[in-house]
């Protein structure tokens, strides 16, 4: 079985890389990283690059141009042009702040004020993250997150080529 790819993405596609993170790939962000580091990080870690600079893009072999604006459309591109499945919704194994993989958490952990008590009171289920602490849990942002990967995914397939066409 193939790894799936690791991603290394360029000061402008802070967004892209949460939610490559939040579908549960590798991706590694610095918001003021060098097009060079970034080049040498994609290369020495075997990760793809994602690059809205066409000369950064030229100068990484197998980098990824990135050519939208819109976040929709670059997880569109991405998923394309590496034939990525879209989850129905997202798998919760990374923190979407620093890309650490994510622990799950017991309730009697979060005490503190880490998680609001009525939230603590409906939900079953909490990640937290080993190095930046944030805590995770499936609320109504997670069902929104769900509604859009769902639309993408509708999206993606309505754009992948059927099996035997076009040969």
């Amino acid at each position: 079985m193939v790894p799936p790819p690791a991603f290394a993405a360029d000061a402008m596609l802070g967004s892209l890389a949460r939610w490559l993170r939040l579908l549960g790939y590798d991706c590694s962000y610095e918001i003021d990283i060098a097009d060079q580091r970034l080049i040498e990080l994609g290369k020495a870690e075997g990760r793809v690059v994602l690059t809205r600079d066409r000369a950064v893009a030229q100068k990484s072999p197998g980098a990824l141009f990135i050519s939208s604006d819109d976040l929709d459309e670059q997880i569109l591109e991405v998923a394309q042009s590496l034939r990525l499945d879209i989850p129905d919704e997202p798998p919760t194994t990374r923190c979407s702040v620093c890309n650490s993989i994510l622990l799950p958490a017991r309730h009697e952990s979060l005490e503190g004020g880490a998680v609001p008590e009525r939230v603590r009171a409906l939900q079953d289920e909490f990640w937290v993250c080993p190095s930046c602490k944030r805590v995770y849990w499936k609320g109504t942002h997670f069902d929104s997150m769900g509604q859009r990967l769902r639309m993408l995914k509708a999206r993606l397939e309505g754009a992948r080529p059927r099996g035997g066409e076009g040969a």
